[in-house]
């Protein structure tokens, strides 16, 4: 007979994603890991594989659940101007109100892992990517709604905001004070023009 797992695999794997975030992959023991899904390590190995297969998994995970679900929600705003808005205010409000008191999990996975993993740089990689794609696409929208001045550089403002937002998220995770994030939120916006 069969054996059947009796959990929920994306629940457990949330569990697990929250255990990296919170203590980054080289302090998460497999212990750790055990005792915040709640499944035996024989479950943890059958489903997952080692520790790294369970950790691209829950970067996978954030990256669909997380940062993808709010891009396609701020990609459905009727202005792209408050679309890029958003993304910065969104986030200085996540600080604020301390939903990540462990900054970004794909800025700290770039920060520790991805120098020493070519999997993880690859993955982090091309959500950046999505993201600066995500930023031109806004700001190609805010040109042809007459929201940005048509003269622009779509290509070259996208990078930049990029740039300033990473550069936000490292300086949320070393505690800078959410007034002088929004300050820097408000000078990506005002660049625009």
């Amino acid at each position: 007979m069969p054996w059947n797992k009796r959990f929920d695999q994306q629940e457990v794997l949330e569990r697990a994603l929250d255990t990296f975030w919170a203590q980054g992959y080289t302090a998460t023991s497999i212990q750790d890991l055990v005792d915040r899904m709640g499944i035996n390590r024989a479950s943890l190995y059958d489903t997952f594989g080692d520790k790294q297969d369970l950790f691209l998994a829950a970067l996978r995970a954030y990256d669909e659940n997380h940062r993808a679900a709010w891009l396609r929600e701020l990609d459905a705003l009727g202005s792209p101007l408050e679309a890029l808005r958003r993304v910065f205010h969104d986030w200085v409000d996540a600080v604020e109100q301390e939903r990540t008191p462990s900054g970004c999990f794909m800025v700290n996975t770039s920060l520790e892992r991805a120098p020493h993993d070519e999997a993880v740089r690859e993955h982090v990689a091309r959500a950046q990517q999505a993201l600066a794609d995500f930023f031109g696409r806004k700001i190609d929208e805010a040109q042809r709604a007459g929201e940005v001045p048509v003269e622009m550089n779509a290509d070259a403002a996208a990078s930049s905001m990029l740039a300033t937002f990473m550069g936000m998220l490292v300086m949320a995770r070393s505690g800078a004070d959410p007034e002088a994030l929004r300050g820097t939120a408000e000078g990506a916006i005002a660049r625009l023009g």
